[in-house]
Order: structure tokens, then sequence, then C-alpha cells
């Protein structure tokens, strides 16, 4: 929590606030700042004031990611906000399903009076329950994203040494348009709203609206029900955000996660200069190595086919994904032109048509075990 005394500061986001300790302690007081301004505070929360928004910004001229700070006390969080009903929730499980795999995760989830997002990821099995954590802001939602931020980091910061996680989740509780996250708090931020307000929420703007890192207009299969026009909503985005990323999404049938997810992924990459390996690519180029050390019975040219890679029909990989691709005399896929990766090796070598000289095998299977995986930094469980 912030320490005692009174002190003002002044945040990159151009967001001035006060925070006063003690007093009568019954979180309720009002007072006039040095500004002028007058704040107040809800239930704990440190106090704030309410000043009107000139304009809702600008994309390109929002407050920059703070590339600077150190990741290792605080993982990359990925701030999700919007008002009441849009999905900040559901989306947060469907991040968590897709990444949760790969990825060491935790959460936080902010609610005015009770637990239940956090409660709703913990049903769902979102992540173990002791990656979660509910946060009961009180009063005004947004207080705790943007003008007291420490409610938050504070289970940011202890989930993110807990466990060693790669990327931190944090979801606000609902609000207005007008509510977006302080940068000391999110690195990547999305704003999520849905077609059931209509067809004038994006143009009608807000902060978060126009400066979020990403923006998310979901429940699109409920437009027709309620007299939503997609195209509406497109062209409004596209002029409110002046060109900055937004997806159309059905969060509750996984239509748009992905690509969410990309978003998100490329921004940790970017931010922390880390990225995982896909296991599917690692195997994939362990496999060109094997090749690479095999005694051929007849010329064939061996291409790598670069991720995401294409699909074998009906393959029983688990990872279906295929990385081999053979070539003709002509540089044209073959009819055999997808290996599965994950066919015991034997079988490969047939598809391959390549024999095996036994001299050669050896040093490549101790290569295989001990020396490639360090090489390509491969961890076969979660490669990175």
């Amino acid at each position: 929590m912030a320490s005692k005394g009174d002190h003002d500061h002044h945040h990159d986001d151009e967001h001035h606030h006060t925070h006063q300790h003690g007093g009568n302690g019954d979180g309720s007081s009002s007072f006039v700042g040095p500004d002028g301004r007058v704040y107040h505070s809800h239930d704990g929360l440190a106090p704030h004031s309410h000043e009107p928004i000139e304009s809702p910004g600008l994309f390109r001229a929002r407050a920059p990611p703070i590339f600077t700070r150190n990741f290792n006390e605080r993982a990359f969080t990925v701030g999700i906000g919007g008002p009441v009903g849009t999905g900040k929730t559901a989306l947060m499980l469907a991040l968590c399903q897709h990444l949760r795999d790969k990825y060491s995760l935790a959460a936080v989830t902010n609610d005015i009076f009770t637990k239940e997002d956090g409660e709703f990821l913990v049903k769902h099995g979102a992540l173990p329950q002791d990656r979660i954590r509910a946060v009961e802001t009180g009063g005004c939602p947004h207080a705790a994203i943007r003008e007291d931020i420490s409610i938050n980091i504070g289970p940011l910061e202890e989930l993110s040494n807990l466990y060693e996680a790669d990327l931190l989740l944090c979801e606000s509780g609902g609000d207005n348009l007008a509510a977006n996250f302080s940068r000391e708090l999110a690195d990547y931020i999305i704003y999520i709203i849905d077609v059931s307000g209509g067809d004038k929420i994006p143009r009608k703007g807000g902060p978060g609206i126009t400066q979020a890192d990403l923006l998310v207009i979901n429940k699109t299969d409920l437009a027709s029900a309620v007299g939503a026009n997609l195209a509406v909503m497109e062209h409004d985005a596209l002029r409110m955000r002046d060109g900055g990323p937004f997806v159309f999404a059905q969060v509750k049938h996984g239509i748009g996660v992905g690509e969410i997810v990309n978003h998100i992924l490329g921004a940790w990459e970017l931010a922390t200069g880390r990225k995982k390996q896909d296991i599917t690519c690692a195997i994939g180029q362990l496999w060109i190595l094997l090749h690479s050390s095999l005694v051929l019975t007849q010329p064939l040219n061996l291409r790598a086919r670069p991720c995401p890679m294409a699909c074998h029909p009906g393959s029983s990989s688990p990872f279906s994904a295929q990385v081999p691709v053979l070539l003709n005399d002509k540089g044209d896929p073959t009819s055999d032109g997808f290996v599965d990766l994950m066919d015991p090796p034997l079988k490969l070598l047939r598809q391959l048509q390549i024999s095996i000289n036994l001299q050669t095998c050896l040093p490549l299977v101790f290569s295989l075990f001990f020396e490639v995986p360090q090489l390509l930094r491969v961890r076969f469980l979660s490669a990175e």
C-alpha cells in the first residue's frame, strides 16, 4: 500500500491525484487538495477526484507502456476493462484456457462488494485456485485500476513471485466508458464492449475505447437481436481509434480469442524480449537435424514449413502439426508431402524413404537427447 502521510505525485498518463492517510478512518472523507480540486475516498481507497475529461484522447497519443520496469518484480500485466456485462470475466477464462498450458499465469479480479468474478474463474477451472485472487474494491471501480492501484499491485506482485509468472491478468470491476488502466498497473490494456449497448458505443468514445491497446467488440452474434449494425461499429471503431487495433469477437464461443491472444503475446515478446518456442516447431527442428544425419536412398529436397505449420488431415499427433515437407524434382510437394512429427521414428523414416546408417545415427541419438535441447533451449514440456 502507499506509505503513510500526505503526498502528491504525477503519473506519466497525465493523471494528478492526492493520497491522504489517517483522519477518521471511515473511508468517506472529502477535502480540497492543494490543486483546488475536491477529493473523496471510497471504503479505504486513496482519495481521488472526478475531474471532467475534455476529450477521449487519441490512440497514437496514449500513454506508452513502461517497458523499462523490472518484469522480475511483477510479470507482464494485461489489464482487462469495460462496462458491466460486456464479457470481461468470460475473456479472462478464455485467455487462461488458451495460455495456461504454455505459460505460467496468475489472475486478479476486481468486484465492488463481492468476489464473484474470482469465484467464477475458480469454478470453471481457469487456473488452480491458489493462482487467482479476488479483490473487493468498494466504491468506484476505476480508482483501483488508476488512482490507487496499490490494492491490485500487492496481489499481482505476490502471485508473480510465488509462481514465477510469465503473464498476469487483471480484470477491473465493471465501470463506465471513462474508465481506463494506469500504465503503472497494466503493460497491455484491453477494453471490451459488446453489441447489446447498440452500435453507437464505439463513437461515444472514452479513454478505454480510444486509448486501450486493443478494443474488443464482443457478442457479435447478438447484433441482429438488438438491432446493432456491425458495419457501423467497424466504421466508428476505425475512426475513433485512429487506426488502433480492434477485434470482433464471440468470446463465449471462442471466436476472436485466438486473435486477442496473438496481440497479447506480441506485446509480451516486445516488452520482455522473451519468446516461447512452440513445441511443435522445436520437434520439427530436431527431425530436420535427424534427416541431415541420415543416408538417403535417393535424392530428396527437404523444406521446413514455417510456424504456424499446416495440419495433416487425420493426424494422430496430439500437437496436430507437421514440419518436414518433401519436394519432388520440380520443387512441388509430393503426395506424401506432410510427415507426422509424432509418428514412431521408423515409420517416419519409411515415409522419408531413408535407410539408417547406424554409425551415423549413434552420435545423433546422443545429440538428440543431450545437445540439441540445449542448443534450441527446448524444454520438452514447456519449450522456450
